[in-house]
């Protein structure tokens, strides 16, 4: 598996004179930062699409095997809540168009009041052409079945995983029948997960390798989303990946 990990956001103010050298201008921060990371989450697109200008100079001020993870727009998973989402999605992949192969994946933050619903999530896979990679956090437990996670590996999408749900980082999902093991969370030939805490001690880290590794699943992109400690925390974790498995060198 290779590792793409970065911190959700790139241009935080407060990252300066901490990981940002303090004289640096807001406009020198994805490039400093994609010389250190190997892919970033961007949660405001869950407000506001980039416009194809900011999307064309983020492709230009990153390397090749940089990756963008983009959290897709509210309209559709929390507005119209995956359904009738033809329309906004086409919207959605005429904005990324030119992002090329450098997209590492469209997230589907789906809200806590939506409970499962079948037709839906095979909308979602009928309108997203099956070239787009595409994880999907649950955020009700009804969605957690054999039925819901055979869609997603049907179609090769990953399952989100976050250490914010004590019972998904612990390998089991609550719902009665429904109830879930830690390996049934596998969907894809990649995996997707997101680490919430600001401290992870080398031990929790080396935990967190050896969890995310599965031979079967070429690569793996993990964030860190604290808003302080994110860049510090993924760094830590990318000096114990060997650097055989890992973007950034």
């Amino acid at each position: 598996m290779i590792f793409q990990v970065g911190v959700t956001g790139f241009n935080h103010r407060e990252w300066r004179g901490d990981f940002y050298p303090s004289v640096l201008g807001e406009r020198d921060m994805l490039a400093y930062y994609a010389n250190r990371f190997g892919a970033v989450e961007i949660e405001t697109s869950f407000l506001r699409m980039p416009s194809l200008t900011t999307v064309d100079r983020w492709v230009y001020e990153t390397p090749d095997n940089f990756r963008f993870s983009l959290q897709v727009p509210r309209r559709i998973t929390h507005q119209k809540r995956l359904k009738d989402i033809a329309e906004p999605v086409q919207d959605l992949l005429k904005s990324i168009k030119r992002m090329g192969r450098k997209l590492g994946a469209l997230k589907f933050q789906l809200p806590a009041t939506l409970k499962a619903n079948s037709e839906r999530l095979k909308h979602l896979f009928n309108v997203i052409p099956a070239t787009i990679p595409v994880a999907i956090e649950f955020n009700h437990a009804s969605w957690f079945d054999d039925n819901h996670f055979d869609c997603l590996r049907n179609h090769n999408a990953a399952l989100v995983l976050s250490d914010s749900n004590s019972s998904i980082s612990t390998g089991q999902v609550a719902g009665g029948e429904n109830a879930q093991s830690g390996a049934d969370f596998r969907t894809a030939d990649w995996t997707y997960r997101h680490m919430t805490r600001g401290v992870y001690d080398t031990s929790a880290l080396q935990q967190l390798l050896s969890q995310s590794t599965c031979s079967t699943q070429s690569r793996g992109m993990l964030f860190f989303t604290h808003p302080r400690n994110g860049p510090h925390i993924a760094s830590h974790f990318q000096q114990i990946v060997p650097k055989t498995r890992r973007v950034f060198r």
